[in-house]
């Protein structure tokens, strides 16, 4: 027996070399009990920034579903309806530009221009959902 004083560390140490290698998985052991501790409050941390249910019923969801089943349903198809509006406020754009010089140019009157708006909305809207799908 050496003179090493016995602590909880080193008791491993004195006995046969098997203790050795208990002593190595302990600590590893320890060092990924440490990393999953940080981790989970982590994860806890960003589950308290946001409240699942109140984005849930937001978004549609029914009596007794999962929040998270909803979310999951519904985030993609908001993704796929905003780059669709997208496309479209950016043809609108265009066309409002354009109008604008043909007005100067010519004297288009405002009606005209919200006319031609209107004309092919609707297919420009389905278009740009069907390009936004995934």
């Amino acid at each position: 027996m050496s003179n090493t004083p016995i602590t909880e560390k080193n008791i491993w140490y004195e006995s046969d070399g098997r203790g050795c290698v208990a002593a190595e998985v302990c600590e590893k052991l320890e060092r990924e009990n440490t990393e999953l501790r940080a981790w989970k409050e982590s994860a806890l941390a960003v589950e308290r920034e946001w409240d699942a249910q109140v984005t849930a019923k937001i978004l549609g969801a029914r009596l007794g579903e999962s929040c998270r089943r909803a979310i999951a349903r519904e985030v993609p198809k908001l993704v796929v309806e905003n780059a669709a509006l997208r496309t479209v406020l950016k043809r609108w754009l265009k066309v409002a530009d354009d109008c604008h010089l043909e007005q100067q140019e010519v004297g288009y009157s405002e009606y005209n221009i919200t006319a031609e708006l209107m004309v092919d909305t609707r297919a420009l809207l389905d278009a740009a959902r069907k390009e936004a799908q995934p």
